[in-house]
């Protein structure tokens, strides 16, 4: 299996657990309308997707990021979900991966309230993901997710991408940088930078 030591790069357990109270505290609703954002971390010399991860943006907005690697002193974790996902704190997270070797492709769908809230609990309900299974779990989710079914759920997060890419009104930016840092130095920078709201 050729592929479990790539994705490895950028799918990897980091098991921390916020308490109730902290997640009230840092709870962030965006603006309406309610919306599903595909995240896609991209090789940029091979164009092989190396992570897959989902921003719920719903009566909270939330980033469920199956054994990521990300993490910040101030955005709490249950399992694989990320509470208190601001615009600060996802500036953070797509700065992380986007570097001189990755790039971010972020697919956001505007959806109804509804849905948005169906996947905001499967994602609370989902546990914690296993190494390499990122794109497996988040294709997974997305079936259960009303106008979702279709999408794949294999371990290959570019597979997921270009379904994604199918669905109707779906806006599509790719984030690029030339950061050459390491993960661990970006993210021992950004842990002193409050994620604003």
């Amino acid at each position: 299996m050729i592929f479990v030591p790539i994705l490895l790069i950028a799918c990897s357990p980091e098991p921390t657990r916020g308490t109730d109270e902290q997640i009230k505290q840092v709870a962030y609703r965006g603006d309406p309308p309610p919306n599903l954002t595909l995240y896609t971390v991209v090789n940029n010399k091979t164009g092989q997707g190396m992570h897959s991860a989902l921003m719920i943006d719903g009566s909270q907005r939330v980033l469920f990021d199956p054994a990521g690697t990300w993490r910040h002193p101030n955005v709490p974790e249950q399992d694989d979900v990320k509470f208190g996902f601001s615009p600060g704190a996802q500036g953070l997270y797509e700065e992380y991966h986007a570097r001189a070797l990755y790039s971010v492709v972020r697919q956001t769908k505007t959806v109804s309230p509804e849905t948005a809230e169906r996947a905001l609990a499967l994602a609370k309900n989902n546990g914690s993901v296993m190494e390499a299974f990122c794109a497996k779990a988040t294709g997974k989710l997305l079936q259960n997710v009303p106008g979702f079914e279709a999408m794949p759920s294999k371990f290959y997060p570019s597979h997921l991408m270009k379904a994604f890419a199918q669905l109707p009104d779906v806006e599509t930016t790719r984030i690029c940088e030339d950061d050459t840092d390491s993960f661990e130095a970006v993210l021992e920078q950004q842990s002193t930078i409050y994620p604003n709201k």
